[in-house]
C-alpha cells in the first residue's frame, strides 16, 4: 500500500516542479522569487521523503534488487566526500577524508553510496561553521570500518541505538533540532544489515561518530 502511495504522490509533485521551472523561466522579482524558492525547497524535501518511504517499504518487503560486486571502499568514500564537498563549503565546515590501504568489500555500490551520503549529509547539517567532519576507512582484522565523525551537538545519551529505529524522533536531543521523518538512519541500517554489516553510533570528547562495519573481501576473483 505504502509503495503504491509513494508512486501516486510522485505524479503531482512532478507537475508542481514543472510549474516552478516555468515560473523561474518566466522571470520574477522581489517577494515572488523568494516564494518560488520556498516552494522549490519544500517540493525537494517532499520528494526525498517519498523516495525514502518507497525505499523503506521495498527493504522491509525484501523486494530490493541487489547488485553485489567487489568494490574499492576507499575510492567510494573519496567520491562521496567529493560529492558532499560543496555542501560542507556552504556551511563553512571543514570536510576531510582519510583511507588506509586497499580495502575491498562485496557491496551494492549505489546503495552503499546512499548510506554514506546520508551519514555525511547529517554530519554536515548538524555541524556549525568552523567545525570539522571527518570520513575515514580502515581495516580491522577481516573487517572494514568506515567512520563519519562530526563536532555537532551530539545525540541523546540514553540508548543511542534507538535513532536507527524507523520513524524515530526525539525531543531530548539537540541533534534533532531539524527533524525529518525518521527514516534515513533506519534505511541506512537496513542496507548495511543486508551487507552482513553493522552500523553504530558513539559520542566521545565532544564528537559524534557513526561507524559502518563491513566484511572485507579476501579476493576479487
Amino acid at each position: 500500500f505504502l509503495a503504491n502511495m509513494s508512486h501516486e504522490l510522485r505524479t503531482p509533485l512532478t507537475a508542481v516542479r514543472g510549474s516552478i521551472d516555468y515560473l523561474k523561466r518566466a522571470g520574477t522579482c522581489g517577494d515572488e522569487q523568494d516564494y518560488i524558492l520556498i516552494i522549490e525547497k519544500n517540493v525537494s524535501r517532499l520528494t526525498r521523503l517519498i523516495s525514502n518511504l518507497f525505499d523503506f517499504t521495498k527493504l522491509e518487503a525484501g523486494k530490493i534488487d541487489w547488485e553485489f560486486e567487489h568494490e574499492d571502499i576507499c575510492q567510494l568514500l573519496e567520491e562521496v566526500v567529493e560529492i558532499m564537498g560543496p555542501v560542507a563549503m556552504r556551511k563553512k565546515v571543514e570536510l576531510t577524508c582519510t583511507t588506509q590501504g586497499d580495502l575491498t568489500a562485496v557491496i551494492d555500490l549505489e546503495r552503499m553510496e546512499q548510506v554514506l551520503v546520508n551519514l555525511l549529509d547529517n554530519a554536515i547539517k548538524f555541524s556549525g561553521p568552523g567545525t570539522r567532519v571527518t570520513a575515514e576507512a580502515s581495516p580491522r582484522d577481516l573487517l572494514i570500518d568506515i567512520r563519519i565523525t562530526d563536532q555537532g551537538p551530539g545525540i541523546a545519551e540514553e540508548n543511542p541505538e534507538t535513532i536507527f529505529e524507523k520513524f524515530y524522533t526525539s525531543d531530548s536531543s539537540p541533534r534533532d533540532a531539524r527533524k525529518g521523518a525518521g527514516m534515513g538512519l533506519a534505511i541506512a541500517k537496513a542496507i548495511v544489515t543486508a551487507h552482513q554489516g553493522e552500523i553504530c553510533v558513539s559520542r566521545e570528547n565532544h564528537t559524534t561518530c557513526f561507524t559502518v562495519t563491513l566484511p572485507q573481501a579476501t579476493s576479487t576473483a
